[in-house]
């Protein structure tokens, strides 16, 4: 393959062209081999599980779902690439990175080696943070949890936090969560994923 039509595969349209003529089966088995890749790159950094405390070490969300509920948030939005997506606990910024080919991406996580460890990879809007402190919630359009503390009363503190502070119009995708969104008002379910604030 020459190197002009390499170049020419790197943008995202071409590559949409390529599959075009594949059909359903090829299509679900390339999807299926890059989510178990990237799920697998992301086990490789799982440390051992700790004896104690409250919060989780990083434990990431199968890659397939969690895009299957970035094209839900997507589509929602108005398939605008400018709304801001946050991960709340975000390990070494995969899910990070999987967004930002949607949206403008973000994430925090309160273990600093898994952030600096994010940035050695190239994810840059990752940094250190504690979820319970964080008062920017508003700020974004999509956000996004895999539940980030072991204690029910700690993660349905975490949660309040968050739903109080999402500005209307604003999505969420809690993953593994400790209360029910759809019953909290002004929140309604819009798919499988993701809930919609609006009103409240």
């Amino acid at each position: 393959m020459e190197g002009k039509e390499v170049n020419r595969l790197q943008k995202l349209e071409n590559r949409a062209e390529e599959d075009e003529d594949k059909g359903e089966v090829y299509s679900s088995l390339k999807l299926n081999v890059m989510s178990v890749a990237l799920h697998n790159i992301e086990c490789s950094h799982l440390p051992s599980e700790p004896e104690d405390g409250d919060k989780h070490d990083w434990i990431p969300f199968p890659c397939g779902s969690f895009v299957d509920m970035c094209l839900d948030a997507f589509f929602a939005l108005g398939q605008d690439r400018n709304k801001k997506f946050l991960d709340i606990g975000c390990g070494i910024g995969t899910k990070v990175m999987l967004a930002d080919v949607l949206f403008d991406s973000y994430g925090f996580d309160i273990n600093k080696d898994y952030t600096r460890l994010a940035r050695q990879i190239g994810c840059k809007n990752v940094w250190y943070q504690d979820a319970m402190t964080f008062e920017g919630y508003g700020e974004y359009d999509l956000l996004y949890f895999y539940r980030p503390f072991k204690d029910n009363v700690l993660e349905d503190r975490l949660e309040t936090n968050v739903y109080q502070q999402m500005k209307e119009g604003s999505f969420i995708a809690p993953m593994h969560t400790a209360i029910d969104w759809s019953e909290l008002p002004g929140m309604k379910q819009q798919s499988r994923w993701i809930y919609q604030k609006i009103g409240g």
